[in-house]
């Protein structure tokens, strides 16, 4: 039996997307594209003017114009081929913008972020693990008040056993890089810059240091000389007299 050009437009008209028209959330429209709205507040975009764009209570979350940048408010996740293993997670904190890196079987491995403004340190920061947030082993900084960089080298139970500053004030307020070793109870046991050093809190002594010492001890002793010739000489003469 054929179908009449009626019955024809009948069926199409069942099945057809038309536009402006709500498909459970959804409309297609010449101005917007494709539009997607949830009760929740979430809708979606998709258009070739813009791209995709999610907005949720009128705020964007996540976005990607036509030329594949993309901009999200949220974190990021970078998995493994079977989607069970995070390798990598970006996202906002309080400071600024943070960066975990994973190994492969999703251990910690990398941090990078931002210091807080007001503190010691400025600028960014990373960290080192030892396969774990609980195994810290480098840290990386900037300091406030030199504008240089300083490492911290932690031991296998995270405490700190060597430091490195690119400058460093000392106690007479000079800047200079400086190097600390630290003991087992958190003391600067060693410390080194380009003038002076001490090692297990004994005083390094230079070769320059160590020729001024010689000199005046050398000055020293001839002057001790001459004062005991002297006075043997006149108890000798005098004693004659």
């Amino acid at each position: 039996m054929a179908i009449s050009q009626k019955q024809r437009h009948d069926q199409l008209n069942n099945v057809a997307v038309k536009q402006k028209k709500i498909y459970n959330g959804c409309t297609i429209t010449k101005e917007e594209g494709f539009k997607a709205t949830a009760a929740n507040g979430v809708t979606v975009w998709l258009n070739a003017t813009e791209g995709i764009r999610i907005e949720q209570n009128n705020i964007q979350k996540f976005y990607v114009d036509t030329d594949g940048n993309v901009n999200f408010d949220g974190r990021l996740f970078i998995t493994s081929n079977d989607g069970n293993t995070t390798m990598l997670e970006a996202f906002l904190n309080d400071y600024g913008g943070v960066l975990n890196i994973y190994d492969s079987s999703g251990q910690a491995n990398v941090y990078l972020g931002s210091e807080f403004s007001g503190g010691d340190n400025v600028g960014g920061t990373m960290v080192l693990y030892e396969d774990g947030f609980d195994k810290k082993r480098v840290e990386a900084f900037i300091i406030r008040d030199t504008s240089s960089g300083a490492i911290n080298l932690l031991d296998g139970n995270n405490k700190i056993r060597m430091s490195v500053y690119g400058l460093y004030n000392d106690s007479s307020n000079n800047q200079s890089p400086y190097l600390i070793l630290w003991d087992d109870f958190g003391n600067a046991a060693t410390r080194l810059n380009l003038t002076e050093g001490y090692i297990n809190n004994y005083r390094i002594i230079t070769s320059d240091q160590l020729t001024t010492i010689l000199n005046d001890l050398q000055n020293d002793i001839e002057d001790f000389v001459y004062d005991v010739m002297d006075d043997h000489e006149w108890n000798y003469h005098g004693s004659n007299e």
